[in-house]
């Protein structure tokens, strides 16, 4: 478990943060060229802020994908993306 320095840390470093809420409901949230957004289910409601703001009093409530913005294209909210089998 993370905490919420360490989320927002990750946040800095290029990496994508995520939320689960079923098991095909995930909301992702990460920095693009120094803006805050969001992507997959639930990414229509509420403001970005929101998120942040869950991330301070929620952490435990966030992970960090093993993907980053950086390995580029699949993403993990795209359609093609396929989980890493263990």
């Amino acid at each position: 478990m993370h905490t919420s320095e360490q989320l927002i840390t990750a946040l800095k470093s290029n990496k994508i943060l995520f939320k689960t809420h079923f098991e095909f409901e995930t909301e992702f949230l990460f920095l693009a060229h120094g803006v805050l957004e969001k992507r997959g289910w639930n990414a229509a409601y509420g403001v970005v802020g929101d998120r942040l703001t869950d991330i301070v009093l929620h952490p435990e409530n966030w992970r960090i994908h093993e993907r980053t913005l950086t390995d580029g294209y699949p993403y993990p909210w795209s359609a093609t993306y396929k989980t890493p089998k263990s």
